[in-house]
């Protein structure tokens, strides 16, 4: 659900107790052979089907107050070394897909096309970059894809920020809060790297998040 929806987990309302303790395999196809590569959307959309299908899954979304945290200015109007608003001398590439989140590729910020984001990890460090692009893509791409979260928690923009911006952001791995996260690498934690490298910090607060309410769901049959 968390690939098929983009949300992460505990965004997710009504699971089964089943839901996290039995696994089931896939087998299938991603379009037809003269479709060529499917796109992310539409991977996502199958999945969705596959759910529906197979898992009798129906949902309906719901706004609650939740926990969340609100990304700031460390000092108004002042940025930090690894982030500035973009020249703006070159229009942002259209997108090859509508997924917020980073993919593979070498070299700096410069190296990238306007409206691309770089993302790139080792077995103790994460790194992202990002050149031309909007608060709502540098959000996404700072939440960490839905299976595993770099924050737990939804972040709301409350920066001030509405241009395009360019980034470079390296912080320690960690598997869990990582706002929370203490590492023995030379790297810095998350919410330390987002202050010291670009001059962001994140802070606690209630707001209305999106979430995914399951209305019923079923354990599939054997083929």
């Amino acid at each position: 659900m968390t690939a098929a929806y983009q949300v992460p987990a505990n965004r997710i309302i009504g699971a089964p107790s089943w839901f996290d303790s039995k696994y089931f395999d896939i087998d299938a196809i991603s379009g037809a052979p003269n479709e060529g590569n499917a796109t992310f959307d539409q991977n996502r959309l199958r999945l969705q089907s596959l759910l529906a299908d197979r898992f009798n899954l129906t949902i309906h979304h719901e706004t609650r107050q939740l926990p969340a945290y609100a990304l700031v200015l460390v000092s108004p109007g002042k940025f930090g070394p690894h982030l500035q608003i973009d020249d703006e001398k070159c229009a942002p590439a259209p997108p090859t897909t509508t997924s917020a989140y980073p993919v593979k590729s070498d070299g700096g910020v410069s190296s990238l096309n306007c409206g691309d984001v770089s993302g790139r990890g080792s077995s103790n460090s994460t790194q992202y970059l990002g050149r031309a692009v909007t608060m709502d893509r540098f959000l996404a791409v700072l939440a960490g894809p839905p299976a595993e979260p770099n924050i737990e928690r939804p972040i709301i923009d409350a920066t001030g920020i509405t241009q395009r911006i360019d980034f470079d952001l390296q912080f320690a791995r960690f598997n869990g809060a990582a706002t929370d996260a203490s590492s023995a690498t030379s790297f810095p934690s998350l919410s330390t790297a987002l202050q010291d490298q670009l001059g962001l910090k994140l802070q606690s607060e209630t707001g209305p998040v999106d979430v995914i309410v399951i209305d019923h769901v079923e354990e599939p049959t054997t083929n």
